[in-house]
């Protein structure tokens, strides 16, 4: 990780509070180490969905905790991708740690 993305995630996750940059500062954050990242919706939703392995990985982004909707979003997503990881799920204290469960390279 370089000290610019550092930097960037030490500056979000201290202002977690404005809810609605978590979510493009998160699919940033994806994005640096993912070619793809993908938005899931199909009964529920999933913020985001990368591949590790050619796994799918749902992430979810959450104020704190996961909440029912989270979980609606991801019996719907594994009824459907069987072989996906286990859901990642992102809160300010994830995000300033550097989101090391998606720490995989690029792929």
């Amino acid at each position: 990780m370089t000290a610019l993305d550092q930097a960037v995630l030490m500056e979000v996750a201290a202002e977690w509070s404005h809810w609605t940059s978590a979510p493009a500062a998160t699919f940033l954050v994806l994005r640096r180490r993912y070619r793809d990242v993908y938005y899931w919706r199909n009964g529920g939703e999933v913020d985001f969905v990368v591949l590790q392995a050619g796994r799918p990985v749902p992430v979810q982004v959450t104020w704190n905790k996961p909440l029912e909707r989270h979980q609606k979003g991801l019996d719907s997503f594994y009824q459907a991708h069987h072989n996906a990881h286990e859901a990642v799920f992102v809160n300010a204290t994830s995000f300033a740690a550097g989101l090391p469960e998606l720490a995989g390279a690029r792929s």
